[in-house]
């Protein structure tokens, strides 16, 4: 009895948290959206170094707190923090990551929430691709197959979208790339000697701090270089709006933490199909709350996009159910349980959040442009 009741509040945990974190996921993007717009805070760098900030003070106060959280930072199986770890691995990540960053956001400025997100989705074909290319991922033809298909699709997508901008276009698709490039270093830059992997909050922790370093230095070397003005709000805009800044700050960090909880509760399947589901309902969350509209063609590539990546990610977890093929597969990967494989870290490239993954390129895509 104690043991059904274990297991039922489990599931409950992994409900709670799943919705929390699609509805985190889709407030922290169209409330960035709302605040990034031209009459009120287009300032990305700004915005953007005030998360770093807020979030790295947050996690440093929660690190004092409750440090049995930071699994990699305390206890017996702690991770030796030293040089070669930060210069070799939490700084190459959080470069990238401050890239990310401005250019999903300076994309924000001009194009849709839905547009966006249906583009991310081409983000795994992009990881697989850096994956068999740096020899950490087998070339299978029925995975070739899949990827191909969400390229045709994010294509359809692209091809319907009405206000379609060049310019947001091509800052998306570098971000894309950034993003994937970074999925790949993660597993190689950012492990101990023993294997081990960065806990979610131990990322933010170390690397956002550093993250804020870079935007600074970019600022820093626009304004030495150009006009300021084009990056720093003006005195009297930071005064109207720093506490709109806060708040989206202190949601970036809340979806953090909700993130945290609910990959600890949940398994690799269960935080892939969540992906799906989260994707689903921020570009519902776009077309509802930012009034944004899709075309039936954008529609219907969407759904071919979910569809592909979501047998992809059965495939990365069950890769012999599907030696019969993609049908098969399908049906006896769902067909009983089976255990899971562990969780590793991912960044989420805007709000300095984080993903778990046992490398699974369906799982590559940001909450956040």
């Amino acid at each position: 009895m104690a043991g059904s009741q274990s297991s039922s509040f489990g599931v409950i945990l992994v409900v709670v948290f799943g919705a929390l974190n699609c509805c985190s996921s889709a407030l922290t993007i169209t409330f960035n959206k709302y605040v990034l717009s031209s009459n009120r805070f287009p300032f990305v760098f700004a915005l953007m170094i005030s998360h770093c900030v807020v979030n790295s003070i947050m996690a440093a106060l929660l690190f004092i707190v409750k440090p049995s959280w930071f699994t990699s930072l305390s206890g017996t199986n702690k991770i030796e923090i030293n040089c070669r770890l930060l210069a070799k691995g939490a700084l190459p990540i959080a470069v990238l990551f401050a890239a990310q960053l401005v250019l999903g956001n300076l994309a924000l400025q001009v194009c849709s929430v839905s547009f966006l997100q249906m583009m991310k989705e081409m983000s795994p074909a992009v990881v697989f691709s850096f994956a068999v290319m740096m020899g950490s991922e087998q070339l299978d033809s029925r995975k070739v197959f899949l990827m191909i298909i969400v390229t045709v699709a994010t294509g359809v997508t692209v091809r319907g979208e009405i206000a379609f901008s060049m310019s947001g276009f091509l800052m998306q698709a570098l971000c894309i790339i950034l993003t994937s490039l970074s999925v790949i270093l993660q597993g190689k830059l950012l492990t101990s000697g023993t294997g081990q992997k960065l806990d979610p909050l131990s990322y933010v922790l170390i690397t956002l701090p550093l993250s804020g370093l870079t935007l600074t230095a970019a600022v820093a070397g626009i304004r030495y270089h150009g006009d300021v003005a084009s990056v720093l709000p003006p005195l009297e805009s930071l005064v109207s709006w720093w506490p709109v800044i806060l708040v989206s700050a202190m949601i970036a960090f809340g979806h953090n933490i909700i993130l945290c909880f609910f990959f600890r509760y949940s398994s690799a399947l269960t935080v892939g199909l969540n992906a799906i589901l989260k994707d689903t309902f921020i570009v519902a969350c776009s077309c509802v709350a930012l009034h944004e509209s899709i075309t039936q063609i954008q529609l219907i590539g969407f759904v071919i996009q979910l569809g592909a990546l979501a047998v992809f990610s059965l495939m990365k977890l069950y890769p012999a159910e599907f030696e019969d093929g993609i049908l098969m597969g399908i049906v006896q990967s769902l067909g009983r349980p089976r255990k899971e494989k562990k969780l590793l870290l991912d960044a989420d490239s805007s709000t300095g959040g984080f993903q778990y993954k046992s490398f699974q390129p369906a799982q590559a895509r940001a909450d956040m442009p």
